[in-house]
């Protein structure tokens, strides 16, 4: 395990060599690993957590081929963790004799309570590799949410302890901070309550709910009340529907930031059950019906996303948007000691992932990642060779998604993300699923363009800019001025940077403040949307350069398409 830990840090390093030789070392490691089962399906954790880490690795770090072999061995180690009884059952260590009623506070219920707690998330972070394995890539997840039956993870506090003495002081803070939870059936009434949901960003002094008023996600039945840990399905719950409030039922900005993203994924588990199962096209459900989940699921999102944002304002932070966008100060440098029981620092790892994922769960509850790959090039998509007939299915199921309602909110979420990533470049290293979400999110902006308005699109001119350097809507009627001369992202090394980034920001200020306003985006004419065809070539040089330095596997996939995609403009 710690060789699968080391070279993980390896991928990262800014040594010369340092990602080529963990790659090598990779090849024959998984064998290594493997004859340690030894053909048993129970195995112990630690192999477990050397898998999941070399399957990681391989995926997300590797070469193209490691990358094309752990589809393979992704669906085992899931298996494996089923067999050998971590996905559920476990059970928190008790800290209290039941004949005599003391409290046992020993190094070796220490222990035994670190054990446990390991176990949750390691199974927690196979959850979250499967569930982002199905929503980056578009595979079959082999996991379902309603399968994980655990409590959420501790706090920072209890999980950081150093010594037993630690951790009791921490464990009791926990305790009285969560303290219990009362089983109670929600009300009638709250089955057929909307979610209601507000972005706003300001909250009341001393609120300890979402910010704008957004409805606390209260009130479900727990089949564990007496533990001090909120289960896991409960907490989704909450997050889902709207319920009455109570007050004793733990608010979510008291969970770290790793409960938050295994909430967040819970929520891409569910979206990706609802949209590929073939329930719609089974008819198992209607249209309108399928619709207002999406309504939901997206209310969900936001409802995650307030509360997070909530959190962070505890910390002194502002929102997870602002956080990512700007540069934060030196960790810690928000966080009173000893105030919260969780840490919260700057543009952490953590924070960075969740507000990707976030961000891409929006997208993806909206559009097929898979039929925008297929339409815009991929020679294999799912490990299997693209056929023509398959293009161009894909090339009409995507020109009909272009003109609908799903078209445009994917294309405005895409075109958010894209802003920020233009702000804070220095993102694309903080998360490793980040630079994939540059290329999807370029894709889905390339591929709603490339649908709209006539099939003819203008010969290229020259760019010529607004004096003011406006960036309002208004530039649109004034389209001549903003011809896309395709020459400008072209040197002898690659890429022009800094004309396509210019442009690229402008293009996207642009299309965000007419996105915004389906009215606004609907009176757009055809020498209007055939223009913004060619505004969209400097977005894709852009993410190109953005993408080119990045060696691993997966990312070399995605930059070949974009690298393509531009030399169709030639």
């Amino acid at each position: 395990m710690l060789i699968a830990i080391v070279t993980i840090g390896m991928a990262y390093s800014n040594i010369a060599g340092a990602s080529d030789l963990a790659i090598t070392i990779h090849r024959k490691f998984r064998n290594i690993v493997f004859l340690m089962i030894e053909d048993q399906p129970h195995v112990q954790l630690w192999v477990h957590q050397t898998l999941l880490l070399t399957n990681y690795f391989d995926k997300m770090l590797g070469s193209t081929v490691q990358y094309d072999m752990s589809q393979f061995f992704h669906g085992t180690n899931i298996a494996l963790m089923h067999f050998s009884g971590y996905l559920k059952g476990t059970s928190e260590p008790a800290f209290m004799d039941e004949r005599s009623g003391r409290h046992l506070r020993t190094e070796q219920q220490w222990k035994e309570w670190v054990v446990y707690e390991t176990t949750k998330r390691t199974a927690f972070f196979a959850f979250i590799c499967d569930t982002q394995h199905a929503t980056l890539f578009r595979h079959s997840p082999i996991l379902s949410a309603f399968e994980v039956r655990l409590e959420l993870p501790c706090t920072d506090a209890c999980w950081e302890a150093s010594s037993a003495d630690q951790f009791f002081q921490a464990w009791e803070a926990q305790t009285q901070l969560y303290g219990t939870r009362p089983a109670y059936e929600p009300r009638a009434a709250d089955d057929d309550r909307r979610p209601s949901v507000s972005t706003s960003a300001t909250t009341s002094a001393g609120s300890t709910g979402p910010p704008g008023g957004a409805i606390m996600m209260l009130g479900y039945p727990d089949p564990n009340p007496d533990k001090a840990r909120p289960p896991f399905l409960h907490s989704l719950k909450r997050l889902i529907r709207p319920t009455s409030i109570h007050a004793k039922d733990p608010d979510f900005s008291q969970h770290s930031q790793f409960s938050c993203l295994i909430l967040l994924h819970g929520l891409l588990s569910i979206c990706w059950d609802m949209q590929w199962r073939g329930l719609l096209d089974m008819g198992i459900v209607s249209k309108h019906r399928m619709t207002e989940f999406k309504s939901r699921l997206a209310a969900s999102f936001d409802n995650w996303k307030s509360y997070f944002d909530s959190q962070l304002r505890k910390s002194n932070l502002p929102s997870i948007t602002s956080v990512v966008t700007h540069n934060a100060p030196a960790d810690g440098a928000f966080m009173p000691a000893g105030h919260f029981m969780n840490n919260f620092k700057g543009n952490s790892p953590m924070l960075c992932s969740n507000w990707a994922m976030y961000q891409l769960g929006l997208i993806v509850l909206h559009v097929d990642t898979m039929n925008l790959r297929v339409n815009a090039g991929s020679p294999n998509v799912l490990g299997r060779k693209i056929r023509d007939v398959d293009r161009e299915m894909c090339n009409r199921q995507v020109q009909a998604w272009a003109r609908s309602e799903d078209g445009r909110l994917a294309t405005l979420y895409s075109v958010q993300f894209m802003i920020r990533m233009a702000e804070n470049e220095r993102l694309l290293d903080a998360a490793v699923h980040i630079p994939w979400c540059v290329y999807l999110t370029t894709l889905t902006i390339w591929s709603y363009e490339i649908c709209q308005g006539t099939n003819l699109v203008p010969p290229p001119g020259t760019t010529k800019r607004p004096a003011d350097g406006t960036t309002n809507d208004s530039a649109f009627h004034d389209y001549r001025q903003l011809v896309t001369d395709r020459m400008r992202y072209k040197t002898d090394a690659g890429v022009n940077v800094p004309n396509a980034k210019t442009d690229a920001v402008t293009y996207l200020r642009l299309l965000n403040e007419r996105l915004k306003s389906p009215a606004l985006e609907a009176q757009s004419d055809d020498g209007q949307r055939n223009m913004r065809k060619q505004m969209v070539v400097g977005l894709v040089a852009y993410s190109v350069s953005l993408l080119v330095p990045i060696k691993w596997g997966f990312v070399v996939r995605g930059c070949e398409v974009l690298a393509n995609i531009l030399k169709e403009y030639d």
